[in-house]
């Protein structure tokens, strides 16, 4: 079994998010270590092992989402210096600046987003201090959020992946402290309509989740060792250790790396065959 190696970060920003992509990792703000939002955004290069810091974010912001949709990197909702935000930042990765997109309908932190063809999703998360089943879809021809059917549990500090034509939610709380949802669900690409596939036991809160050879692999605050669940048939087996406890890490796929941070510490690892 391969390990991970260190990679040595020039900052210090956990609760921020990230999207990895074109042979980069994108992670933008966090908690600047002082309690307040960090406005940082760093690119990390895998094959170099390399970090670039890139321009600063209109707004700072942690417990926020990422995701790339074509040249673009969506920075969405997460927790201000004044709460929780509706925010969306947008950085065009060409030209190396950012813009204020339309904000989502209402401020929202601790969800997720997702990106599905030419569709951005945000799912659940916190707002106005409930739990969410909410899933919005982003028409950018209009520049407007559009509702979308609801999940079929609430989450808060979940993930989700996609794979194909579908995405997939794990993990997560549906009530307030670190109680977990065991349930994984699916969204039916032509309804939206969500389904209970298969279960995920004890998968933590705030866990971090990747798509690695057509399968997901999961890890949920406290755990150490990533989990593998199939999709297909809902069925989760062992993976490798995590290089240390999971505090908040997020994880990436990138070409042949499998890449885990926490926002204070990153690591890879080059896979060239099966991890497990």
């Amino acid at each position: 079994m391969r390990s991970w190696s260190c990679v040595s970060m020039p900052f210090t920003c956990r609760w921020g998010a990230g999207a990895a992509g074109d042979g980069k990792l994108f992670w933008t703000g966090g908690d600047d270590g002082n309690g307040s939002p960090d406005a940082s955004l760093w690119i990390f290069y895998p094959k170099e092992r390399r970090w670039r810091r890139g321009p600063d974010l209109p707004v700072p912001v942690s417990w926020h989402s990422c995701a790339l949709l074509g040249e673009e990197l969506f920075c969405v909702g997460g927790r201000t210096k004044n709460g929780p935000t509706g925010e969306v930042q947008v950085y065009h990765i060409p030209t190396g600046r950012w813009r204020r997109f339309t904000p989502l309908p209402r401020p929202v932190w601790q969800h997720s987003t997702a990106v599905v063809g030419e569709e951005l999703l945000c799912l659940g998360g916190v707002g106005g201090g409930k739990t969410l089943d909410t899933v919005w879809r982003l028409d950018q021809n209009r520049a407007e959020w559009q509702a979308c059917p609801p999940l079929s549990i609430p989450r808060r500090g979940h993930t989700c992946q996609t794979l194909g034509d579908k995405v997939y939610c794990m993990g997560g709380s549906s009530v307030e402290g670190p109680g977990a949802v065991e349930a994984v669900e699916e969204r039916d690409p032509v309804t939206g309509m969500w389904r209970i596939i298969g279960t995920l036991p004890s998968p933590g809160w705030c866990g971090g989740s990747t798509l690695w050879e057509n399968e997901f692999l999961y890890a949920g605050f406290g755990q150490k060792r990533l989990r593998k669940l199939s999709p297909l048939n809902g069925c989760c087996q062992s993976g490798p250790l995590l290089p240390r406890e999971n505090s908040g890490i997020r994880l990436f796929t990138l070409d042949n790396y499998l890449i885990a941070t926490d926002g204070i510490c990153l690591w890879q690892r080059c896979e060239t065959e099966n991890i497990l």
